[in-house]
């Protein structure tokens, strides 16, 4: 395994994606209320993907960026999500996978085989017996890709799971901000100001 500068791991919903209510433009015009930081949520159509039964799911504002940034510096990359493992339905990790094959995330983390059909890596960690919480989460990443807790930084859209990753030691950083810790419909996912201080804590 090559040696990493880091470890960069991201949740899915409302930090690699934005909120469901969010849209290309906030959804201004349906009068949703939003922040001026959401109106910079338009991102990039080419990253979406198709979620359950088709329904169309688009990248945090800095989402793909982001990704990119954390491969090209040298960090190795991974997923933590409370998306189920085995659930079928919005409910699983497999729902998710055609979004995140349009990130630019590694293969370790998801890939797709000739025949069309997706795959789940093992950096992609989801909600399971063995990985109940985020912590645990975290944890198995750090030790995959044997980077320290101090080169590490976990990026999440809800405080209640940010503070599942604190006894690793891990660097946290909140992403969509603008639901104030905890999910909300019209979130940005993880913008370019939420992933700069999130990296400055690793670098």
């Amino acid at each position: 395994m090559p040696q990493y500068k880091g470890l960069c791991v991201f949740d899915i919903d409302n930090t690699l994606t934005r909120g469901a209510a969010a849209g290309m433009e906030c959804n201004e015009k349906k009068g949703i209320r939003f922040t001026p930081e959401c109106n910079k949520c338009e991102g990039d159509r080419s990253a979406a993907g198709l979620g359950f039964k088709g329904a169309s799911t688009y990248p945090g504002a800095y989402a793909k960026e982001a990704i990119r940034h954390c491969r090209e510096q040298g960090y190795a990359v991974g997923v933590a999500t409370y998306a189920r493992c085995a659930a079928q339905g919005p409910a699983g990790v497999d729902s998710r996978l055609q979004f995140l094959s349009g990130m630019g995330l590694p293969h370790s983390v998801v890939s797709r085989d000739p025949s069309g059909t997706y795959h789940k890596g093992p950096a992609l960690m989801c909600y399971s017996s063995t990985t109940p919480n985020k912590g645990t989460m975290v944890k198995k990443l750090m030790d995959n890709f044997s980077v320290s807790p101090s080169h590490t930084v976990f990026f999440d859209d809800q405080k209640r799971f940010l503070k599942q990753v604190k006894p690793t030691h891990a660097h946290t950083q909140l992403a969509s901000s603008s639901c104030h810790g905890v999910y909300c419909p019209t979130g940005c996912g993880l913008t370019k100001t939420e992933f700069k201080r999130g990296m400055h804590k690793v670098s």
